[in-house]
């Protein structure tokens, strides 16, 4: 099963970009587990999980994560990109 994990990442002046990382497992996640990936500087909870049975998708959201404004135009797009995040072109608004 593809499990597709989305983190929502704003500004107090910016809407934000939603960003997504897939990966096939048998685990399905639940509300409360936490992710550890290396962008991360702490574990991030999942607040809400998703299942979409006709595509054969879960998805876990993770919580919000706030950041400066200018931080939004490139550099969290570069990290993210190092640690095979994407911009989600998923329905889910984060």
């Amino acid at each position: 099963m593809t499990i597709a994990i989305l983190i929502k990442v704003y500004s107090e002046n910016n809407k934000g970009l939603v960003f997504e990382k897939r990966f096939e497992t048998d685990h399905i996640p639940n509300i409360g587990d936490r992710i550890i990936d290396p962008i991360f500087a702490e574990n991030k909870k999942i607040v809400e999980v998703l299942h979409n049975f006709k595509c054969g998708k879960v998805y876990a959201i993770l919580e919000k994560k706030e950041v400066k404004d200018e931080a939004l135009e490139g550099h969290i797009q570069e990290v993210a990109k190092m640690h095979n995040w994407e911009i989600s072109k998923s329905v889910i608004n984060g």
